[in-house]
């Protein structure tokens, strides 16, 4: 059991709309010079000429990264066909025509994109930061060396394509945690014949956050701690988990807090893995356990620090 000690009023979630140019990292080093904070991280990472959905977990927030690292992603986006770039996006080096005339047929646009639904396995892009023997490969991509990188298994929910004018197409994309939207426009093209590059991208959609809610980027610089206010940002105990709650009383709050086994009732059903316990008021205050011997009761796994509500 880990009891969060860090907590401050500005611990929570951030929501911003991220400018094309700058990359996640820039936005995080703007966040900490405009609220006066070292600790902020991310919970995934937009390249450089995407736009939308960045989510930034503030101070003592940054202790639920790895409940918050594999939300579901929705994205929206244009492609361009009969051109392959070598980063699979219009930032790289142009291959070259690889089809003089294309045409967009929708039909075989919806096959195509049908074929790139469900559970599938994908290629990184050859410039990116997923790491072949320890490196990085976009640095053996720049070093000349040709190194393929390992395939994973992902999950494309919904993979919407249309025609739009001449060469290109637009789409909307739902997609898990991981999964290069560069490569599934790619692979779209390789489908269809052609070469294909992402010419532009936006996520509407990180988990529950939303871009109607984001903060634009321009207004970072102004923001100050007490600028922290919904529905931009989301206190550390009002956020929402892909985790069963489990409601607990008082008595239960205080038993966790001094790491002991609580009892709520109801308790964990049959089959219970880590939940979110929460206060009658819905305040998140810990992650818990069940435990296997004792049916109905739960442990403690990490207890985080009372904060006051903005």
């Amino acid at each position: 059991m880990n009891q969060d000690a860090a907590g401050s009023p500005a611990a929570g979630f951030l929501i911003v709309d991220k400018a094309e140019g700058p990359t996640s990292h820039d936005v995080v080093s703007a966040a900490r010079r405009a609220l006066g904070m070292r600790r902020i991280g991310h919970t995934g990472t937009l390249d450089p000429m995407a736009t939308g959905v960045l989510v930034l977990m503030l101070g003592g927030a940054t202790r639920l990264a790895p409940q918050m690292l594999g939300h579901t992603k929705v994205y929206a986006g244009e492609g361009r066909l009969g051109w392959a770039t070598d980063t699979y996006d219009r930032t790289g080096q142009l291959l070259g025509p690889e089809a003089e005339h294309v045409v967009l047929d929708p039909l075989r646009l919806a096959e195509a994109a049908a074929d790139l639904t469900g559970e599938i396995l994908q290629a990184p892009p050859p410039y990116s930061a997923r790491k072949v023997d320890g490196v990085p490969l976009y640095r053996h991509a720049r070093g000349g060396r040709t190194v393929e990188g390992k395939t994973v298994k992902i999950h494309v929910a919904r993979f919407d394509v249309r025609a739009a004018a001449h060469d290109r197409f637009q789409f909307t994309a739902e997609v898990s945690a991981g999964t290069y939207i560069r490569s599934l426009v790619h692979d779209l093209g390789q489908k269809l014949g052609y070469g294909a590059h992402l010419s532009a991208l936006r996520r509407l959609k990180s988990g529950p956050f939303i871009l109607e809610d984001a903060l634009p980027q321009a207004d970072l610089a102004g923001l100050g701690i007490l600028g922290l206010k919904p529905p931009q940002f989301i206190p550390f105990h009002r956020v929402p988990l892909d985790l069963p709650v489990i409601r607990i009383s008082p008595a239960d709050e205080e038993n966790l807090r001094h790491g002991r086994p609580a009892q709520p009732d109801p308790g964990p059903g049959p089959g219970a893995r880590l939940m979110q316990a929460r206060d009658r008021d819905d305040r998140l205050i810990a992650l818990v356990d069940p435990d296997p011997e004792n049916p109905g009761v739960i442990l403690p796994r990490r207890v985080f620090a009372p904060l006051p509500d903005f």
